[in-house]
């Protein structure tokens, strides 16, 4: 999604609230893998560093994550190096302690949701905001990185849609299913959805970006499907997975359902078993 106007990349920043996964996906930037199975793996910075991203204002860079600074430190170290003048600001929500810093990265404490105060009015390049969850007021939070962008910037959303898609019917019938179903079924009752992603696009458009660009990747759940990355992502993923499932499970099952803490930590055990069983096969969509 673009702003009109500049291309250049010369700042970034990004925002995380350190609390979400255990590793970083990285993926193919390709559509459509090999096996056909799932429609695609999540594109790595490291794939795009030199692509324009989803949409366009103009011109710094300011990325808002939910993922650790110090995944951030990682992911984004093309940025170092193929954009030497580039400033790389980070911003999390609680003060965070990276293991070691680049030199052309430095980090904040801020609430992005609030209004945002950057010298000069922000004017970034590039804005990148991945897996906030659902925040209440999008709407503001777009307008923030349109007011922040130079004319021609570019900002980039990434979300999670955590609905559970199983091509071979696999999943069916399983703890892991019916985790997922109960899940969404949960969100409803406190009055979202695990597509709320979908909501993005059209905020966009009538934000004023131009040149919006939507794209849906599969992440799968385990390494049950062939090939290196996809191997490799799948490994992440269940990793990612276990570490996430009490804490999001809890207080959608105990306050929207009407569980018990005890039912819910004994019927996590026999998703927890499925999660990383490669004769499961399922993806979530990026």
């Amino acid at each position: 999604m673009t702003r009109p106007a500049a291309q250049t990349l010369m700042s970034a920043l990004t925002v995380a609230s350190s609390l979400n996964y255990a590793s970083s996906v990285s993926s193919d930037s390709q559509n459509q893998n090999q096996s056909g199975s799932i429609p695609g793996t999540p594109p790595t910075i490291e794939d795009h560093a030199v692509d324009q991203p989803s949409s366009l204002r103009p011109k710094e860079d300011l990325d808002d994550s939910s993922d650790s600074s110090a995944e951030y430190m990682t992911s984004y170290r093309p940025l170092e190096r193929l954009r030497l003048a580039a400033k790389q600001p980070g911003v999390d929500i609680n003060p965070v302690q990276p293991p070691y810093t680049r030199s052309n990265c430095s980090f904040m404490t801020m609430d992005i949701t609030h209004d945002w105060d950057f010298t000069g009015g922000g004017n970034f390049d590039f804005i990148h905001i991945r897996q906030l969850g659902d925040i209440q007021d999008k709407k503001k939070l777009i307008q923030s990185t349109f007011d922040n962008l130079k004319p021609g910037g570019w900002v980039e959303f990434t979300e999670w849609i955590a609905i559970l898609q199983s091509p071979n019917h696999s999943l069916d019938g399983t703890a892991f299913r019916k985790w997922n179903d109960l899940l969404e079924q949960g969100m409803r009752s406190f009055g979202t959805t695990l597509y709320y992603p979908n909501k993005f696009k059209p905020l966009l458009q009538e934000t004023g970006f131009k040149h919006i660009v939507e794209t849906r990747n599969g992440a799968p759940t385990n390494a049950c499907y062939p090939g290196k990355k996809l191997q490799r992502i799948g490994h992440l993923m269940t990793q990612n997975w276990l570490l996430v499932l009490e804490p999001l499970t809890m207080p959608v099952f105990t306050q929207a359902l009407g569980w018990s803490p005890d039912q819910v930590k004994s019927f996590l055990v026999d998703v927890r078993k499925e999660i990383g069983n490669t004769q499961y096969h399922s993806f979530m969509t990026l």
